[in-house]
């Protein structure tokens, strides 16, 4: 299993089934070795959490307790965080007559020439609460060279950590000289930005509705490259 991300998958799916079948009103999602676990109440909690580890134990499963986290407090229905003001309307990109020259789309890693792949970084960032506090990480990896950067800190939310990804394989692609860049990243809030969310950014001085738009150092950092 650790070598087989697909096994991996199909057996925790399935240590998980027939907690999903008793417990019909919970939320219960994984992907691979992460798994997130959402009830109603306090006490609901308890059981299905205590027949979730004993389910799991059952198929010969490892539980890593160190890596136990509860993320947040009881909530109620409505918006309990603002994170930033996106441009609004239909086309989130460029206008027709603008033309995309910094930040191009590229085509998937497999199909990019095998003398360009080292110039290939994908990125991701995440968040955790820790008791009281909120750690995020941000990291870089490149295939070819099978390592990764990375950067951490505490008060800031994932997508913080998705942008301050970008900006650390910047700075990788900048500090070796690199001829180009391809940035691969799952999260599309990022895409935009690169694609033209920056471009009308920067022409509105770096606000959004009149309120200086979320993690601008960051984004004018990133603009300026």
């Amino acid at each position: 299993m650790k070598n087989s991300p697909t096994i991996c998958q199909i057996v925790v799916s399935e240590a998980l089934s027939n907690i999903r079948k008793t417990y019909d009103a919970i939320m219960l999602y994984h992907y691979m070795d992460d798994i997130l676990l959402a009830v109603e109440t306090e006490s609901s909690l308890s059981r299905v959490f205590d027949s979730l580890v004993a389910e799991l134990q059952r198929y010969g499963l490892q539980i890593a307790t160190e890596k136990w986290a509860r993320i947040g407090s009881p909530s109620r229905p409505g918006i309990l965080e603002v994170i930033t003001d996106w441009p609004e309307g239909k086309d989130f990109g460029m206008s027709p007559e603008e033309e995309v020259t910094r930040a191009e789309e590229a085509p998937p890693y497999n199909k990019l020439p095998e003398d360009e792949k080292p110039y290939a970084l994908f990125t991701d960032g995440s968040c955790r609460i820790m008791g009281k506090h909120r750690r995020w990480k941000a990291a870089v990896w490149s295939p070819t060279r099978r390592v990764a950067e990375a950067a951490e800190g505490q008060g800031e939310l994932s997508q913080f950590a998705e942008v301050k990804a970008i900006q650390l394989a910047l700075d990788l692609a900048e500090s070796e000289k690199w001829p180009m860049l391809y940035l691969y990243t799952e999260t599309w809030m990022v895409a935009n930005a690169l694609w033209g969310w920056l471009q009308q950014w920067k022409q509105s001085n770096w606000q959004c509705r009149g309120k200086p738009i979320w993690a601008a150092p960051l984004w004018r950092d990133i603009a300026a490259r």
